[in-house]
């Protein structure tokens, strides 16, 4: 369904305004939603029914699975409610109660970051080291598996809609904004916008500043239009 870090972007109608009037800083406290309320992000719940389990003996491979297709895709907390939800429609009697469930879903995420900071370059780990919210750590690799797929398609950049980022992360659309304007100041310096958001139209795009393979350059070669539409609709 959703294989080698491709991305489904919803085509969300950003607000004309980016970040919350007076915020100046991301607070997790302010713009996470409530685990208890934290809807699930729309275009990936098939995942439920691919892996749901129906089965014995069938629920933890199935589990590893989900946060498999979700890790670069989603933040921890929303994989944790996709892996809630997985258990809750299960359709066997399983050993593990749901506390074990997550516990495991815990563990797989841990195992795929640690392969995931591995494959890092040097200027993309220093970036990464600076982050200081868990928030900021599921946006960096969310929009690198964004950078990684424009660059498949020999795109120089790609959208980021404001909207979708926060419901893949689990917080408020004004903080994903403000979390992305961090990424584009010159101390994080992740991100540099190449297009504006155009309201009800386009979203803004950006071009990723750091390789993605060592010793070599971020792409700078510009895609056609009709090539940036193509990855668009990816």
């Amino acid at each position: 369904m959703i294989v080698d870090g491709g991305f489904l972007l919803i085509d969300f109608f950003l607000d004309a305004v980016g970040v919350r009037d007076g915020c100046n800083t991301l607070k997790e406290k302010d713009d996470s939603l409530p685990f208890s309320s934290l809807p699930l992000y729309p275009r990936l719940q098939p995942l439920l029914d691919e892996f749901a389990i129906v089965k014995v003996t069938t629920r933890r491979k199935l589990l590893q699975k989900l946060c498999g297709q979700l890790f670069h895709q989603t933040g921890f907390r929303m994989a944790q409610q996709f892996a809630n939800e997985q258990f809750a429609h299960r359709k066997v009697k399983t050993n593990a109660d749901e506390a074990e469930h997550l516990k495991e879903c815990g563990d797989f995420w841990t195992g795929l970051h640690q392969n995931w900071l591995g494959n890092l370059t040097a200027p993309e780990r220093t970036a990464f080291e600076n982050l200081t919210t868990d928030c900021e750590r599921d946006a960096f690799r969310i929009i690198r598996s964004f950078a990684k797929n424009a660059a498949a398609h020999q795109c120089a950049d790609f959208p980021i809609v404001r909207d979708d980022l926060g419901a893949r992360i689990g917080i408020t659309g004004p903080g994903a904004g403000l979390l992305v304007q961090r990424f584009c100041d010159t101390y994080h310096a992740i991100l540099c916008r190449t297009q504006e958001y155009v309201p009800h139209k386009t979203a803004a795009r950006y071009r990723y500043l750091h390789p993605l393979v060592d010793n070599a350059n971020p792409i700078v070669a510009q895609a056609t239009p009709a090539q940036r539409r193509k990855h668009d609709e990816t």
